[in-house]
């Protein structure tokens, strides 16, 4: 899990379906961060209130490549290049877990956010892919409120990602 927005801002259609609505716009963004493709199907996200998203069989993911789950409405089969998805858990605005689970129920990894956390943006690692999760703004590079689907900067997984220097 690198990103997730759970508090769309009012009138920001982030699925693109025509439609902007503050459930129907979130989303759950899954990237693999291997370089060989991963078999997603039967993998689930899910909530504490029980709610969850099952990938269909077949469900492949490359490496490198993110995945996008949204909650509703009608967006296209890709957006920003990358596959998407409808149905996913409900993502509280009070705060709640968001768990991916591989087909045989084991934790892959899980998000932790309170409320407040982020308003009317979404919740991104920092450094991409691995740090915690930080407000998507507060990002150095950052564009936009939200990036389903790209890094923070609006670019590829596939791309060259920037390098930190400590």
């Amino acid at each position: 899990i690198n990103e997730l927005l759970y508090d769309p801002s009012p009138g920001n259609d982030v699925n693109q379906d025509g439609e902007a609505s503050t459930i129907q716009d979130e989303f759950v963004e899954i990237v693999n961060t291997g370089v060989s493709s991963l078999d997603l199907g039967g993998y689930q996200i899910t909530d504490l209130s029980g709610n969850f998203f099952e990938f269909p069989a077949g469900t492949m993911i490359s490496g490198n490549e993110a995945i996008l789950v949204f909650g509703g409405g009608n967006p296209a089969a890709t957006l920003n290049g990358v596959s998407t998805f409808v149905g996913g858990p409900s993502l509280n605005n009070s705060g709640d877990t968001i768990t991916l689970l591989d087909s045989s129920f084991a934790q892959v990894d899980q998000v932790v956010y309170g409320d407040n956390s982020s308003d009317d943006e979404s919740l991104n690692r920092s450094p991409e892919l691995a740090g915690d999760f930080q407000p998507h703004t507060s990002i150095a590079g950052s564009v936009g409120s939200e990036s389903p689907g790209t890094d923070v900067t609006g670019a590829s997984f596939g791309d060259p990602l920037p390098s930190l220097k400590l």
